[in-house]
């Protein structure tokens, strides 16, 4: 990919594309940084240490430079230490020109480039690159997840979604023992506060990626958003129910059913009573998410309820009661349709299929 720049200034435009240079020119790295450099150099002789917003003509000049850096293949293959040490200087550059919030524009424009210059970073230097993603958490969460434009939101959640695929999930080894994974997570879950109600669908989606990156030898530390998550499927009227259950199910997938049922019980009790099941809505979840688990967890908690549920609603049958023993029976059926979800790649099923054997064929 070659350097694109501003075309209305001839000076910044690099001599490789000036001449014709094709990708096979042994010139075009060098050309390539010098324009880097060069560009790199006109942010930072900059007067200001921020875009004034007073300042229209100044403020366009600035984010059209901001615009040439998100163009640019800073760092696309393993450079030499100087360049790497540009490569920190443009992203240090770029986040000492943060827009206000609410200026959708050049909020917009400035995420852009900041996430290509992020990628760039990462491909030259993906060590040190770590030591810069909190500062861009922050600033997304912070300041964009919270502006009043959906678009500036949007943008901002495209960005870590993009951060934890590209930098973050190829670093998982080595960020399961560095303190930056917690306190992203807790920038993360931070927005399920009500300062972030007309963004919760976007926290929602970044949730999931950040179970997904946590993986299951962190469950501690998602408990609590678990149990928060839980909490606002149970609020009245509340506006992203299909984001919420979409993430529920991602944390079914990551943890286990058996975890996830520690923090969000059914309270199953296989008498009457569970027809007024509250958690209702965690079966549906539980059966198309369920896999690569223990199938023993089925054997030992949801086989005697089934059972139980079972000869409750065979019961109710027998004194006329239709309607809730239909319902009692419609549970069973919803128990039952786990099992499939159990048997995917199941970690343990030459053991604990015989123990269920019995209990299939008298179902």
């Amino acid at each position: 990919m070659r350097v694109r720049l501003h075309k209305g200034n001839n000076n910044l435009i690099p001599k490789w594309k000036k001449h014709g240079a094709s990708s096979s020119n042994p010139s075009r790295t060098k050309h390539r940084d010098a324009a880097k450099l060069q560009l790199l150099s006109s942010l930072s002789t900059s007067q200001t240490s921020s875009i004034d917003i007073k300042q229209p003509s100044k403020t366009t000049h600035d984010i059209d430079r901001i615009s040439q850096y998100s163009k640019t293949t800073l760092g696309t293959t393993a450079t030499n230490k100087s360049m790497i040490q540009v490569n920190a200087r443009v992203i240090q550059t770029l986040l000492e020109r943060l827009p206000a919030k609410n200026d959708q524009q050049q909020m917009v424009i400035w995420l852009d480039g900041i996430c290509r210059a992020y990628c760039a970073f990462h491909r030259s230097d993906s060590v040190t690159c770590l030591n810069y993603i909190l500062k861009l958490f922050e600033i997304c969460i912070n300041e964009c997840l919270l502006s009043v434009y959906q678009r500036v939101q949007k943008k901002a959640t495209n960005v870590l979604k993009t951060i934890i695929k590209t930098i973050l999930k190829p670093q998982i080894d080595t960020l399961r023992t560095n303190p930056l994974l917690k306190q992203l997570f807790q920038l993360v879950e931070h927005g399920l506060t009500y300062a972030y109600t007309l963004s919760w669908n976007y926290i929602l989606h970044l949730l999931g990626d950040m179970f997904d990156l946590m993986g299951k030898e962190n469950f501690e530390l998602c408990q609590n958003c678990l149990s928060s998550l839980s909490g606002l499927r149970s609020t009245k009227d509340f506006s992203f129910l299909d984001e919420l259950d979409s993430t529920v199910g991602k944390a079914i997938r990551v943890f286990g059913p058996k975890n996830i049922l520690q923090v969000i019980p059914l309270h199953l009790t296989g008498t009457i009573n569970d027809v007024q099941l509250e958690q209702s809505w965690l079966l549906p979840l539980l059966r198309d998410n369920i896999t690569h688990t223990e199938l023993n967890h089925f054997v030992a908690y949801f086989l005697p309820i089934a059972f139980q549920l079972q000869t409750t609603a065979e019961n109710l049958r027998d004194k006329g009661d239709v309607i809730n023993s239909t319902v009692l029976f419609t549970l069973q059926d919803q128990i039952w349709s786990l099992f499939s979800g159990y048997c995917s790649y199941a970690t343990d099923i030459s053991t604990s299929l015989k123990l269920i054997a019995k209990g299939i064929g008298t179902s």
